[in-house]
């Protein structure tokens, strides 16, 4: 069931309604109930390796607090992590000619995993108690907004809101609605429209050589963002409305001046889990090596996020790339302010010069995370190049055979949602609608519900022809 379907709405709007008519001590386990049905429309087998996982971090969490010895403790958290990491290995990244089962791909594996993992390791390291009450803790692993695409959240966060929910309100029901609506603009109407090019592009590369790979080159980066921030959008607002606020996972991504900035605002729920529970230890334990052990664990953490999303030549070239660069900007932070701190006028101008170069290196990499192979990827960075004129002549070309209605939606909108976000810190009062007049109020209202209304519409005309999510593979 996509979150782009209207089976989704109705889904959505029957579980809220009845969560919110029952007392709210039966809310976690409603909530538990409901997910595990979303979860089972998907495919019901996948249930067995979601639940052993589950059981597997709740009692070794339990044996971890209750046990008397170190050794004891650490046998439960290490091997319970090292079990739940193998089956995520096993079930998700092994060829699938070699699964004898292909249905043991469960949906949202790589989310629901993550969260055990930091779960059972934050009992261990003494950062929260185990958690006693196995509703609640179930309905943390399987929730249903989060567990196709994240955002990753932490048990310390879930855990007293499911036993407390939000009660419900107006301004609830405009801050998850709203969300809602903002997330089906940027995947219907944003990074679809977008992504009819695209896919003509990279459906075969080798066709293509000049303005088309150029195209690709720049439009991936946006169709991306809109298409996964939008995903998240529709989680957290759905979350929402049940009353659990879910964790941020996106800031203004392309507005970094440097690459390791980029990655604390892309994808932060992720970045941050790796960031808790790989890059930290390893820079502990290296911390000696000086900037050799800097570099390892950097290298180490990026390729982890690079692998998570797939054990392919693609992915692990897209890891490598992704840790070259972060470890030269890392190298280089204590030279760049030594610098502008000495050349102050310089720093205005790598203000601007910043977030254009990011965005570069940021595409160059995801080249190689949306192409199917390495030598798709390098056929795109090689021969994108042509004359100016060329270039211009080839781009309006190309997008006439390709569908240039589309792709201008897609572009307008997406200069839209620009425009409005860079706004909203100037505007304040439109978006606290508590304290806002209640013209304003109602015109936030109106406007999220033409948007929502909107979505549906569109819904209804995609039907069974709709753009799957490009994260729901993860």
């Amino acid at each position: 069931m996509s979150f782009t379907s209207v089976e989704y709405i109705f889904f959505l709007l029957t579980a809220v309604a009845l969560c919110r008519c029952m007392p709210r001590r039966l809310q976690p386990l409603w909530i538990l109930l409901v997910s595990c049905v979303f979860y089972a429309l998907w495919d019901p087998r996948a249930l067995i390796p979601l639940c052993g996982a589950t059981f597997l971090a709740y009692f070794a969490a339990l044996r971890i607090e209750t046990a008397a010895e170190g050794r004891a403790r650490q046998i439960a958290a290490y091997g319970s992590v090292i079990v739940l990491v193998a089956v995520l290995l096993l079930l998700k990244d092994l060829p699938r000619s070699s699964r004898p089962f292909d249905w043991l791909t469960p949906l949202g594996i790589s989310y629901y995993t993550f969260k055990l993992v930091s779960y059972v390791l934050d009992v261990f390291w003494g950062k929260q108690r185990a958690e006693r009450d196995p509703i609640a803790f179930a309905s943390y692993a399987v929730f249903f907004p989060q567990i196709v695409a994240g955002p990753i959240q932490r048990s310390a966060d879930y855990l007293p809101q499911v036993r407390t929910p939000q009660p419900f309100s107006r301004s609830l029901l405009a801050r998850g609605t709203g969300r809602i609506a903002l997330g089906l603009f940027k995947k219907l109407v944003i990074a679809d429209n977008i992504g009819l090019t695209l896919n003509a592009v990279y459906g075969g590369v080798h066709g293509f050589s000049g303005a088309p790979l150029l195209l690709a080159f720049y439009l991936f980066p946006i169709q991306l963002y809109a298409d996964f921030s939008g995903l998240t959008d529709i989680a957290i607002g759905s979350a929402l409305l049940l009353g659990i606020e879910s964790p941020e996972n996106f800031n203004h991504p392309f507005s970094a001046t440097n690459i390791s900035e980029y990655w604390r605002r892309w994808h932060m729920s992720l970045t941050n889990w790796t960031v808790d529970y790989v890059l930290t230890p390893l820079r502990m334990a290296t911390r000696n090596w000086n900037q050799v052990g800097l570099v390892f664990s950097i290298c180490a953490n990026m390729m982890s996020v690079a692998l998570w999303h797939g054990i392919t030549w693609s992915f692990f070239a897209f890891g490598l790339v992704h840790s070259v660069f972060v470890s030269l900007d890392a190298l280089s932070t204590k030279p760049r302010k030594a610098f502008f701190k000495a050349n102050p006028s310089w720093k205005r101008w790598a203000g601007w010069a910043g977030p254009v170069l990011t965005f570069h290196l940021v595409a160059f990499g995801m080249v190689f995370w949306r192409a199917r192979t390495v030598s798709d990827a390098l056929w795109i960075l090689t021969r994108m190049w042509a004359p100016l004129g060329a270039l211009t002549s080839g781009i309006a070309e190309f997008a006439r055979s390709a569908g240039w209605r589309s792709l201008a939606v897609g572009l307008a909108a997406f200069a839209v949602l620009e425009l409005a976000e860079k706004c909203r810190p100037q505007a304040p009062i439109v978006w606290s609608l508590q304290s806002s007049p209640r013209w304003l109020r109602w015109s936030a209202y109106g406007v999220s519900s033409l948007v929502l209304l909107v979505g549906l519409l569109l819904m209804f005309v995609h039907g069974s022809v709709r753009e799957p999510f490009l994260y729901e593979v993860f």
